[in-house]
């Protein structure tokens, strides 16, 4: 079983890997947070993973509310989580071991695969050119991943001092994920489809424009994928990464978007 938290896409692309490669359920967090199902009766010696990016070297709120609610019958085995990130790791492995060993539950690896960033809101994203080479060398990575992954390697190397400068930085991104700044721009045609990717529903469509009917989100950037979404001034003219599985033509879309 794996499950998932994505916004532009990487974490699931990689989810998506997970699954075919060792088989089981693929599940995607955002539905079980918006449909309160967090139980899940294990099978026998399956692994189970959490799959999700970092965000500020800790993980996204919405997936830390997740992991407090949730509840895993037959305890796994092997219990694993893979993180995705774009800029710097800092203690996010450490992070979700001591989310997870909280809830008693007992991690035997968290992995780490560097994927393109997407935080279009404070730096220009990876472009389409060197997305293309770190998305293979990822794809190398998972490879091994998948490898330690069936013969049930433990992999906890940690690093307590890792941790603190996570917990240092997460403080900013509790402070900075406000919707406020967010608004629409001229180019906006009413689809609705931001409302519809918000994992926490922070979007609502009143009157065919885009409202932000939350203080806070989870920062996830799954809006970002449509130009017109607009944050202050700082996305004018600034390329917005998505991961090549959400390019897909309009007929495979609702396949694919999760």
């Amino acid at each position: 079983m794996v499950f998932y938290f994505t916004g532009t896409g990487n974490s699931y692309a990689a989810a998506m890997q997970l699954q075919y490669r060792l088989g089981g359920r693929l599940v995607n967090i955002t539905d079980c947070m918006q449909n309160g199902t967090y139980s899940f009766d294990i099978p026998e010696d399956e692994p189970v993973g959490i799959v999700c990016p970092v965000y500020y070297g800790g993980l996204p709120s919405i997936v830390n509310e997740f992991m407090l609610n949730l509840k895993l019958i037959n305890r796994p085995k092997y219990l694993y989580g893979l993180l995705t990130f774009g800029g710097l790791l800092f203690g996010a492995r450490e992070v979700f071991d001591s989310k997870l060993a909280a809830r008693g539950y007992e991690v035997s690896a968290v992995y780490s695969v560097k994927m393109p960033a997407n935080f279009a809101i404070l730096y220009e994203p990876t472009n389409e050119e060197k997305a293309e080479v770190m998305l293979d060398e990822a794809g190398d990575a998972l490879d091994e991943i998948i490898g330690q992954i069936k013969n049930r390697e433990e992999v906890k190397d940690y690093d307590p001092e890792l941790l603190k400068k996570s917990e240092e930085h997460y403080k900013v991104y509790e402070e900075s994920r406000k919707t406020g700044p967010f608004y629409t721009d001229d180019s906006c045609i009413g689809c609705g489809v931001c409302a519809g990717r918000c994992p926490v529903k922070a979007i609502e469509m009143k009157e065919g424009t885009p409202t932000w009917v939350k203080d806070t989100c989870v920062f996830c950037m799954s809006c970002l994928r449509c130009n017109a979404i607009q944050y202050e001034d700082k996305l004018k003219g600034r390329y917005r990464y998505r991961h090549p599985i959400f390019k897909k033509k309009k007929k495979d879309e609702k396949a694919a978007c999760h």
